[in-house]
């Protein structure tokens, strides 16, 4: 199941670190599901959230949200994901 989240639900979720690593982490999980869809709505979800993060927080070896989706983009077998 795939939830649509408005702009506005986002901000507000910014500000409660717990909810924004979850939410994120559930999205970088679906950017490996079977269905292009939810690949590609993920992928949509994920770009709200580019630029919202703490470089300095991210663990070694650990990806920008913005890195994933670039590499996600330009990999994903789908012609109408990366769009």
């Amino acid at each position: 199941m795939f939830i649509a989240i408005d702009l506005l639900t986002v901000s507000s979720m910014l500000y409660s670190e717990d909810v924004y690593n979850e939410l994120k982490d559930a999205l970088l999980e679906r950017l490996n599901d079977k269905e292009p869809f939810i690949r590609a709505h993920s992928i949509i979800a994920l770009s709200k959230l580019v630029g919202t993060e703490e470089t300095d927080e991210l663990g070694d070896g650990e990806q920008t949200v913005l890195d994933t989706l670039l590499e996600t983009v330009s990999t994903d077998p789908a012609a109408y994901v990366p769009f």
